[in-house]
């Protein structure tokens, strides 16, 4: 890895945005307009950009020396996963290592599913997944879609909400130990200015998910939370996180484009940098790459 600074700047390894293009691949993506049920709960004052490459990825992050980058499915269907891997490959030829992380439709049979794995591992790029369907854990198609991941050596980024959804995933990995689990948006808590309760439950749920070894918390999402960047409502879930798991098992991610709808990365910078303020230098490193360069394998 490159040294924690260069030229003045931060090297950052991001661990959770999203590249597409819509003008190439149109019929990929569904994304809600910012004037619509889904963009107004998401506090959206404008339309998503169509198109959104490494370069445009980069420019955004001026302010630190990007070095690598993870990026998540953007696709509005999972017909089109294993076309986007391929695709991500291409797209990755710009000189800026890139790690994938797809999807599957659970509506599959775990052979299906088990194939369209095996065909986006003959990328590069290709580490894990996450779904956005709802997923039963106590089902056999729950666990096994999680076995097929554990028996690839790949990646389960797992999207999660308050009230349980942190426990199911935490009780579900523990059947699984040599299965990689990261939290995506950091377990998606609820907004604790307008209930204070939720900030305990969520903490509850993140103490018991720090039990597992394998665990890991992407620091990221909560401007979909708060509908702003502030240091006052993100730092306490970051510091949270980062004292129950330790940075080894924390990292950083911008969400970009989806986040910079709530302000610039400069500002969400900062809100990094606050929170690895009392770590010693290594922990920082971790938090801002080295976690991520190792789950993720890039």
């Amino acid at each position: 890895m490159t040294p924690a600074t260069t030229a003045g700047k931060r090297c950052f390894v991001d661990c959770h945005c999203h590249i597409w293009d819509a003008n190439i691949h149109p019929a990929w993506y569904d994304f809600p307009e910012h004037d619509s049920a889904v963009g107004g709960k998401m506090g959206w004052k404008k339309p998503l950009p169509k198109v959104w490459t490494l370069q445009n990825h980069c420019e955004a992050l001026e302010c630190v020396k990007l070095t690598k980058a993870v990026h998540v499915t953007a696709i509005g269907r999972p017909t089109w996963a294993v076309a986007e891997t391929m695709w991500l490959e291409e797209a990755e030829r710009t000189g800026l290592p890139v790690a994938m992380i797809g999807t599957v439709d659970l509506d599959e049979t775990l052979k299906s599913i088990a194939q369209r794995l095996d065909e986006c591992m003959s990328t590069r790029l290709f580490r894990g997944i996450r779904v956005v369907q709802p997923i039963d854990y106590n089902s056999e198609r729950g666990m096994g879609v999680l076995r097929l991941l554990s028996e690839r050596d790949l990646v389960y980024n797992a999207v999660s909400y308050l009230d349980g959804g942190i426990t199911s995933i935490t009780q579900a990995a523990a059947r699984l130990p040599a299965l990689k689990v990261v939290l995506e948006h950091t377990g998606w808590p609820s907004d604790q200015n307008a209930d204070p309760t939720k900030f305990g439950a969520w903490k509850d749920e993140i103490r018991e998910f720090a039990e597992l070894d394998t665990s890991f918390v992407k620091l990221s999402g909560l401007g979909m939370v708060y509908h702003r960047t502030s240091i006052h409502d993100f730092l306490p879930h970051y510091e949270y996180c980062l004292s129950q798991l330790g940075a080894a098992r924390c990292m950083f991610g911008s969400n970009f484009p989806v986040d910079a709808m709530y302000g610039t990365f400069s500002e969400l910078y900062d809100v990094f940098e606050a929170a690895v303020a009392p770590l010693s230098p290594e922990e920082q490193a971790d938090a801002f790459g080295k976690t991520a360069e190792r789950v993720y394998r890039i």
